[in-house]
């Protein structure tokens, strides 16, 4: 089947379409901003890690917790990250949703941008339908990457930078990826409710069109 385009192409409906993937091409780029802003290390390293000595009660000792005398002081150094682990030094193993994520939210704009330049009725409602499961899709997996961010890069963010010297970069870099997803998601839920306005738009035309071509070729049968 041959693919049709429109007759009136360029317009407001092209025009905004392209403007929510630029948007979107923005977000994508200020999360993969954010992901090479972040520490990376290679497994087992030492910049990998560096150590916190917490002290707390110890509730080892029952008698004197029993007789109320005040559990003993006791301290541990305890390992944290300071930067996100990898199969080499700018290793994106634990990385690869953030960065898959951000590349998927460009699928539901590529999306809108062709099913306003087709005019395949098929082509064009298989587009919009695929388009809101993408975006679906794409809203979870931003998510998921911002909870993943989050915690990877947990303890060079709140811990003192003298103890490790990353907090700047962590900080920096959770803050670009979180910057750029809530772009995303904000131009996703918005080509969202889009996606079924122009949908339904495109479903009345197309019946509208069956209904005067069914007029058209039986004579007036369908008044």
């Amino acid at each position: 089947m041959a693919v049709k385009v429109r007759d009136e192409m360029w317009g407001y409906e092209l025009a905004v379409s392209v403007l929510f993937l630029l948007i979107s091409l923005i977000g994508m780029a200020v999360c993969c901003a954010g992901v090479s802003e972040i520490p990376k290390c290679k497994y087992g390293d030492t910049e990998c890690y560096f150590f916190y000595k917490m002290c707390s009660h110890s509730y080892f000792n029952k008698y004197s917790i029993v007789a109320n005398q005040g559990a003993p002081y006791t301290c541990a150094w305890v390992a944290k990250y300071r930067a996100v682990e990898g199969s080499s030094k700018d290793g994106l193993d634990q990385l690869m949703l953030p960065i898959i994520a951000s590349i998927f939210s460009l699928i539901p704009g590529i999306t809108l941008v062709i099913s306003t330049v087709i005019r395949n009725e098929r082509s064009i409602l298989a587009l919009l339908e695929a388009g809101k499961a993408f975006i679906i899709f794409c809203a979870v997996l931003h998510i998921l990457s911002c909870v993943q961010i989050y915690q990877l890069t947990f303890d060079c963010r709140w811990y003192e930078d003298n103890l490790h010297g990353n907090q700047d970069a962590c900080a920096a870099g959770y803050t670009k990826f979180v910057a750029g997803a809530c772009i995303g998601l904000v131009c996703e839920f918005v080509l969202l409710a889009g996606i079924i306005a122009f949908g339904e738009i495109e479903r009345r035309r197309v019946r509208s069109d069956v209904v005067e071509s069914f007029k058209g070729g039986m004579g007036g049968f369908g008044d």
